[in-house]
């Protein structure tokens, strides 16, 4: 999903926040088209049942959801995005997909899938080593650079603030602020004691991440409530 507002784009990296801020750019009433691709696609255009919101459609019926910057044309607007912890992120998902399902059609998740975090993880680990840097890349570039601004999922209401600002749109900062977390995993969809990891099998993970944990400005294990020793 890309987000295209009056002067800037956001570009939801699966897992990392997007639910709540499109929901707290709404709130804002800032006016905002939903896109997807920019290949030229030329059925028509759906509104959404929420204010302010128009969806495009694939031919097809359907839309694409995660649109990264080389599928969308910003027209030289302000872009940004939010990452978080890859630790965070594999938990999200894992919890998602526990939920929703696996897609054994994906080759991801055909790798990886497992009906326990911690067996994910290693599979993660041994089978898809760097996996979530790579999915990062797509929407930030090679060298993660592509953007004009990344967040942090651990930041999310300040930093949309702050993209918001840089981007020159019109909000009042209440109306962000009132928001409810949206779309959550952890504690809703599994357990804290189910995501428990060893701090070997942290380090394992973050070593195969250490490129989008450089370049993120991220260190160590965030929660160390979440590992047990």
């Amino acid at each position: 999903m890309a987000l295209m507002l009056p002067h800037s784009v956001f570009f939801h990296i699966p897992k990392t926040g997007g639910t709540w801020v499109r929901h707290a750019i709404i709130a804002a009433g800032i006016p905002v088209n939903e896109c997807m691709s920019a290949q030229q696609f030329d059925r028509g255009i759906r509104k959404c049942n929420e204010q302010h919101i128009v969806r495009r459609f694939h031919p097809t019926g359907t839309m694409i959801r995660h649109a990264g910057p080389d599928t969308v044309e910003t027209f030289g607007k302000y872009t940004f995005a939010f990452v978080r912890h890859p630790l965070s992120f594999y938990r999200s998902l894992w919890s998602y997909k526990m939920r929703f399902g696996w897609d054994m059609n994906n080759p991801f998740d055909n790798s990886v899938a497992h009906d326990t975090y911690q067996l994910f993880l290693h599979a993660v680990v041994e089978k898809c080593p760097g996996w979530y840097t790579r999915l990062c890349k797509g929407y930030l570039g090679q060298q993660f650079n592509a953007l004009d601004f990344v967040g942090k999922q651990e930041y999310l209401v300040d930093d949309v603030m702050r993209a918001l600002t840089a981007a020159g749109e019109s909000f009042r900062e209440e109306d962000i602020r009132s928001v409810l977390p949206k779309n959550r995993s952890i504690g809703v969809y599994a357990s804290l004691q189910e995501t428990r990891i060893s701090v070997h099998l942290a380090q394992r993970v973050l070593l195969t991440e250490k490129e989008m944990m450089d370049a993120c400005d991220y260190v160590g294990i965030p929660d160390e409530s979440l590992i047990s020793f």
